[in-house]
């Protein structure tokens, strides 16, 4: 194929198990030896769903994701399968089929290619986070308050018994008030004795395991807790750039910074781990270290984390990664 003048050599081959693993046996197109090009659908003679996106891996597990561009609806819609519903793009003048998710949240922080994000930039991203988490757990502060009213004039009888195994497992052995024979109550925390951060609700069943629950209605905090534990609240984040490793992984860097109080180099050393490629260049980690200075100006909190910590995170999202890929 000629190019105003210019001659372009075009071959076929396969993607092997190193070039990418999630590809690998798909067909990509190399243009001069130079322009590597991989169809929309890799696969065409198989009838998919949905694929991950190049490069994809959990940094947090069920919390962050990072990849690069998703291009085609399959990319989305795996990403939709994985739990994730907010999406941020970080390429300037490129958005992914987004329109045809209708349950990707889309955020664009249009940052040009081979440049650096800005404070602002990141800023911005990590805002997104917070909202994410903060929509995430608007559940748990609301509907906490529960009355328990005086019927005036009424006479009523009152008597406590042990739940039983029949009528809620998780509960049995826990104590309910019976009024009057009719109305049921369980105390706000049924198990007074035992110190628990949070127990099901009553009637509590995955219907669609990890994607839809049923259950009564959450009466306290700790059933809220329970189900945030469930994954149930959380909103998930995913973000790309066009190969999900520099303004990618300086974005991801921060977020150490920002909500786990990683060291800047602590933070650049997982992603470089989690993500090989990422923050290559010391511009880079630079960014990283303008924003933690932004961070911590007038800011007490200590920063800073074990190895074992920097492990931890490592081995997690690593794990996370290969259980669904």
């Amino acid at each position: 194929m000629a190019d105003d003048g210019f001659q372009v050599y075009m071959r076929m081959e396969n993607i092997t198990e190193q070039e990418d693993r999630h590809l690998a046996g798909a067909r990509k197109e190399i243009r001069n030896d130079l322009t590597v090009l991989i169809p929309e659908n890799p696969f065409p003679e198989i009838a998919v769903e949905a694929y991950p996106p190049l490069k994809f891996s959990w940094v947090i597990p069920k919390k962050l994701a990072a990849m690069a561009f998703p291009r085609n609806k399959e990319n989305l819609q795996f990403l939709v399968n994985q739990g994730i519903t907010n999406l941020v793009t970080l390429t300037a003048g490129k958005k992914p089929p987004v329109d045809d998710i209708a349950r990707l949240r889309w955020t664009e922080i249009p940052i040009e290619e081979f440049e650096l994000p800005t404070i602002e930039q990141i800023k911005k991203f990590i805002d997104v986070c917070k909202r994410a988490d903060k929509n995430g757990e608007k559940l748990t502060r609301e509907n906490l308050h529960f009355d328990i009213m005086a019927d005036d004039g009424f006479q009523v009888y009152m008597r406590m018994e042990n739940i039983t195994e029949q009528e809620d497992r998780h509960l049995a052995g826990a104590r309910k008030e019976i009024r009057n024979d009719l109305t049921v109550l369980i105390p706000e925390n049924p198990f007074p004795e035992i110190a628990v951060e949070a127990y099901p609700p009553l009637k509590f069943s995955w219907v669609i395991p990890k994607k839809l629950a049923a259950m009564a209605f959450p009466r306290n905090k700790e059933n809220l807790q329970f189900l945030v534990n469930q994954g149930i609240t959380n909103l998930v984040m995913g973000i790309h750039c066009r190969q999900g490793r520099s303004r990618c992984g300086v974005m991801l860097a921060c977020y150490l910074v920002h909500f786990h109080r990683f060291l800047p180099d602590q933070a650049c050393n997982v992603i470089r781990m989690m993500r090989p490629g990422s923050l290559d260049f010391p511009e880079q980690e630079e960014v990283v270290d303008k924003y933690f200075e932004h961070l911590t100006e007038d800011n007490p909190l200590r920063f800073g984390v074990s190895g074992e910590v920097m492990e931890e995170f490592i081995e997690a999202a690593r794990e996370s990664t290969k259980h669904i890929l």
